[in-house]
C-alpha cells in the first residue's frame, strides 16, 4: 500500500495534487512515499469485510497525510533519493522504447502476455486477453 505526499516550494501545508507538468517543471521539490506491506492472506474474504478493510485503510492514509503535512513526516525510516529532470526524461524515453517493443511487435505482445500468465497475476484474465489478441492479430 502506498501513500504519496507532495511538498511545493512556498506552500505551507497540503498543496493541490500536482499534474505531470507541475512535477516536470520542478515546482514540487519533494515527493514522499509511505509504503506498507499488506499480506494477501490477511485480506478479508467477504465483500462486507473487504469494504470495511478499505475504509480503514483510507482512514489510515488520511491520518498519515495529516501527520505528514503537520510537520511530523511519515513514520519509519526515511530514505532520500535525489533525481533531476534530465534523469527523469531519460527514464521516460527508456520505458517508452521498452513499451513500444512490447506492444509494437507481434513477438513483444506475445512475450508480454505470456509473462502475465506465468506470474499468476490474473491468470484467467491473461488467458482471456491472449485469446482476444490471437483472434484479433492472428
Amino acid at each position: 500500500d502506498a501513500t504519496i505526499a507532495y511538498t511545493q516550494e512556498g506552500v505551507a501545508g497540503r498543496p493541490v495534487a500536482p499534474s505531470m507538468a507541475d512535477l516536470a517543471d520542478g515546482s514540487y521539490k519533494e515527493v514522499a512515499i509511505h509504503l506498507a506491506a499488506i499480506p494477501f492472506k490477511s485480506l478479508p474474504q467477504t465483500t462486507e469485510g473487504l469494504s470495511q478493510f478499505l475504509i480503514s485503510r483510507f482512514a489510515e492514509k488520511d491520518r498519515l497525510l495529516e501527520d505528514f503535512y503537520s510537520g511530523k513526516g511519515f513514520p519509519g525510516q526515511a530514505t532520500a533519493v535525489e533525481t533531476s529532470i534530465s534523469a527523469s526524461i531519460a527514464r521516460v524515453v527508456a520505458w517508452t522504447a521498452i513499451y513500444s517493443l512490447c506492444f509494437g511487435t507481434r513477438l513483444g505482445r506475445r512475450l508480454y502476455l505470456a509473462s502475465i500468465a506465468v506470474t499468476g497475476l490474473g491468470g484467467c484474465v491473461a488467458m482471456a486477453g491472449m485469446r482476444a489478441f490471437r483472434s484479433r492479430f492472428g
